[in-house]
């Protein structure tokens, strides 16, 4: 069994918007985000 997967956020929604506001100032405003850009963003919240 993997157990390298970090465990899902409590709160979806914060997380999400939190990685969001992340991207947005890190890279500005995009349709779309290389998946290096989000990884990344994860790393840092």
């Amino acid at each position: 069994m993997n157990t390298s997967q970090t465990p899902a956020p409590i709160d979806k929604k914060e997380y999400i918007t939190a990685i969001g506001a992340l991207l947005v100032l890190e890279h500005g405003k995009k349709n779309n985000y290389l998946p290096e850009e989000i990884q990344e963003a994860h790393k840092k919240k």
